[in-house]
């Protein structure tokens, strides 16, 4: 158990108390602390708010963290107030970012997404000439346009002054 010191008491009686679920120190420490010092997530977490130093009039408090999503850990122990300190089990999956915290397989692939450790990736890269966005189903580039090399959806061959480029809620040049 990671623990950090409560100064509540005179330092001859401080007691070691439990650092909160998800947070851990950096170092063990010799001499009393405040809860500021679980400044740390733990492996398997990730950090919504730092820790915070005591100033005078405002309390200290310990990082905040979050266990990372389903179909995902962290494998280290973390300062940084992010979620991408989670990875996802399987490896053609999209990246965490803020607004993507489901496991969604990457563009240009199709199925369902590892939720096993190691386990082989439940993704699968769509026929050729086809394309995906974030896992939606695979489409075929409308005519007159062609796949973008990360296959997350087409190009139209005219992109001359007057010609709408193709977007993703169109299909069409």
């Amino acid at each position: 158990m990671i623990t950090a010191a409560s100064t509540s008491q005179p330092i001859a009686s401080a007691q070691c108390v439990a650092c909160p679920t998800g947070s851990g120190t950096q170092a063990p420490s010799i001499t009393p602390t405040d809860v500021s010092f679980c400044s740390v997530c733990v492996p398997n977490y990730y950090m919504t708010v730092t820790a915070f130093s005591p100033i005078p009039g405002v309390k200290p408090y310990p990082a905040i963290c979050m266990p990372c999503p389903a179909n995902s850990s962290c494998p280290m122990q973390t300062q940084i107030r992010t979620l991408v300190n989670c990875i996802f089990f399987d490896s053609n999956a999209l990246p965490f970012i803020t607004i993507q915290i489901t496991c969604t397989c990457q563009s240009g692939y199709l199925g369902n997404v590892t939720n096993v450790k190691g386990g082989p990736s439940g993704c699968t890269h769509y026929p050729q000439g086809m394309f995906s966005i974030g896992g939606t189903p695979c489409q075929n580039c409308p005519p007159g346009s062609q796949i973008l090399s990360d296959l997350s959806g087409c190009s139209c061959y005219d992109n001359s002054a007057g010609t709408v480029p193709w977007i993703f809620n169109n299909y069409s040049c």
